[in-house]
């Protein structure tokens, strides 16, 4: 009995010694200059548990990037905006193996022959708060057995998409899928939420849906160069995906194409402070202010940003007296100049409401 007492009372020491190495040790980060735990990314997936979370700081990763199982990739955002770029010189960006469970959120993705791709079906994968440019789809990427595909980005699953930029992407010159991104859920559900899509070119459309269960809200779909905004592949007919709240402006082939139905969508010029130097956010004239849908309760709680949504602008009412979500990937909120102009004026105000409102003197001054 006193033996087993003691192995008992070494086990539990070795039990709380573990548990508290894993409370103490520290996160995976990656980072340029040796100053964090790699230098590259996929060293830090490799070397990763499933569960946890991979911290990358903003530097220059020209890599190809394979997910093998379920982790966090977050990319840390600097004070100034400065993003982790992931920029490799050819193949995909990111590809995710089937089945697994991915959040990716925090980055810049660029000059590659497409973003994120998706090797079959993955589970509860969340994709936001990313900046998508300058993607080319080259000789275009495989699903499963499919032939060759045209997307520049290809997701296939249970996703939900939300806060994330893409512009002057191009699918494959001539393919029936060229797109800038291809959702497809033949067996899960795709949420596509407030994300700005401007400036790209497809042979078929920016946004193509292939699956039941889609859901796509509070989205810009801007100067699409070739093909519609909206479109969809449906072989066995009645996939019907739930398209509302969008603001769908200036796509050379229309809106959307024949086989989908768009509802209370917007279609005006967005008005984005400055598009030649790509600056999507939202000036106060812009009809996407106070225009989409609450998708709160899908977890969409902030912008592209980090600003809290709904944000009220001052002064600007496109739906009533209450703020309302902004459609698009940022909410509208006033410029630093435009705010201290704001607090002069309403101090200015408030003066001469106190000026009028104090009791006169027996002289008649105030």
């Amino acid at each position: 009995m006193k033996h087993m007492k003691q192995i008992m009372t070494i086990s539990l020491a070795i039990v709380l010694g573990l548990l508290a190495y894993a409370q103490a040790s520290p996160p995976i980060t990656v980072g340029p200059g040796g100053a964090y735990g790699f230098s590259t990314i996929q060293a830090a997936i490799d070397w990763a548990i499933a569960g946890e979370t991979v911290q990358v700081y903003p530097g220059n990763y020209p890599e190809n990037l394979l997910l093998t199982k379920d982790l966090t990739l977050a990319g840390v955002v600097s004070p100034s905006g400065e993003r982790p770029h992931i920029n490799p010189s050819s193949g995909q960006v990111l590809v995710i193996n089937s089945g697994r469970s991915v959040d990716f959120s925090g980055f810049e993705v660029s000059n590659a022959q497409g973003g994120i791709y998706t090797t079959g079906t993955v589970s509860a994968t969340t994709i936001y708060n990313n900046i998508f440019h300058d993607l080319d789809a080259g000789s275009g990427f495989y699903w499963g057995d499919d032939t060759a595909g045209g997307e520049a980005i290809y997701l296939g699953g249970n996703l939900n998409i939300y806060n994330n930029l893409f512009y002057n992407n191009t699918g494959l010159s001539g393919h029936a899928h060229s797109s800038t991104i291809r959702l497809r859920s033949d067996f899960g559900s795709h949420q596509f939420f407030n994300n700005t899509l401007v400036g790209n070119t497809n042979a078929r459309a920016t946004v193509y849906t292939n699956g039941p269960n889609m859901y796509i809200y509070n989205n810009i779909i801007s100067d699409e160069q070739q093909g519609y905004g909206i479109a969809q592949w449906d072989p066995y007919g009645g996939w019907n995906p739930d398209i509302q709240y969008n603001v769908i402006y200036d796509c050379a082939s229309g809106l959307a194409d024949g086989t989908v139905t768009l509802s209370r969508t917007i279609n005006e010029d967005p008005q984005f402070i400055n598009a030649l130097l790509d600056d999507y956010r939202l000036l106060p004239s812009s009809p996407a202010i106070d225009a989409g849908m609450d998708t709160g309760a899908y977890g969409v709680l902030d912008d592209l940003l980090g600003t809290l949504r709904p944000f009220d602008f001052p002064g600007v009412d496109n739906n009533g007296v209450l703020p309302d979500f902004d459609i698009g990937a940022y909410e509208a909120v006033p410029e630093p100049a435009t705010l201290g102009l704001m607090l002069i004026g309403g101090l200015a105000i408030l003066r001469r409401r106190l000026v009028r409102r104090s009791p006169k003197g027996e002289d008649g001054s105030r």
